[in-house]
């Protein structure tokens, strides 16, 4: 749901709206260091993982916990996937092929486990969270890759003691530049680069931001609302109480404020900015 701040001026000359507009384009809220991972893991051969291993494909993911469980087994340990850990994480729906690279986005609409890793990102907690990638054979056996886990502060690159609280997160975006294995001289090697960031609107200003109106001698109002006002939209209507509607005249930036210039051909219209990212 929305949350609506409204800041209401009226004018005994204005204008109403007749388009819906969109609201403001999401932001860059964090994005982590660029991930290099590889090697091989697991120790000493599995009897049930080829050596060198078949790798069938690379996914990279956000998670609160890695998603992978141990296993032992006579001659030791190995990982394996979780699949109930990687459904909840973001990224793990992806399958990356070998040289494959890419820029992709996941949102709710195309990641099952977008709203679990939202919540614990804006839960107000600077807790420990992970992010990586892996290389896995037909088995799901892990055999290459690694992840980095720690706080959401440094994790995200956020100042220091600060997390994601209050901010309203659209959607993730992964840049991969490298998915790459085979055999070395002396083993076999999986290697992925990528970088993962966090697209969407900072929590509202507390205050609300000041909207102000000035009549200008060209029949028109000029609308002003400060640049650091992210995710509001400019709406206005005759009646409040009647609904109102997003001004499609887009904003331009003066100094460190969005202005927009409107006619006047209503006698009266009331104007607020509403939160709505």
């Amino acid at each position: 749901m929305k949350q609506r701040i409204l800041i209401f001026i009226t004018l005994s000359i204005g204008v109403a709206s007749r388009f819906v507009a969109q609201a403001g384009e999401p932001i860059l809220l964090g994005q982590s260091v660029s991930m290099s991972i590889g090697g091989t893991w697991g120790g000493a051969p599995v009897p049930r993982a080829p050596v060198p291993p078949t790798i069938t494909g690379m996914q990279f993911f956000i998670a609160d916990q890695a998603p992978f469980v141990t296993v032992s087994y006579a001659g030791g340990t190995y990982l394996q996937v979780d699949e109930a850990q990687l459904t909840n994480s973001v990224g793990g729906n992806l399958f990356l092929a070998k040289g494959q690279t890419g820029v992709f986005d996941f949102a709710i609409t195309n990641s099952p486990g977008f709203a679990n890793v939202v919540s614990k990102l804006i839960n107000g907690t600077n807790e420990q969270s992970s992010l990586g990638g892996f290389g896995y054979n037909p088995d799901r056996i892990v055999t290459g890759g690694g992840w980095y886990s720690g706080q959401e502060s440094g994790l995200w690159n956020l100042q220091s003691g600060q997390d994601l609280a209050g901010c309203t997160i659209k959607f993730f975006r992964l840049v991969v530049t490298q998915v790459d294995w085979g055999q070395t001289y002396s083993g076999f090697q999986i290697t992925g680069v990528a970088q993962w960031q966090i697209f969407g609107f900072p929590p509202p200003l507390s205050p609300p931001p000041k909207l102000e109106l000035y009549r200008t001698p060209l029949e028109a109002i000029l609308v002003s609302w400060p640049t650091q006002a992210v995710g509001f939209v400019l709406q206005c209507g005759a009646d409040p109480q009647l609904g109102m509607t997003n001004v499609p005249t887009a904003p331009v930036i003066i100094g460190t404020n969005n202005v927009v210039l409107l006619p006047t051909d209503q006698q009266k219209a009331f104007y607020r900015l509403l939160y709505a990212p």
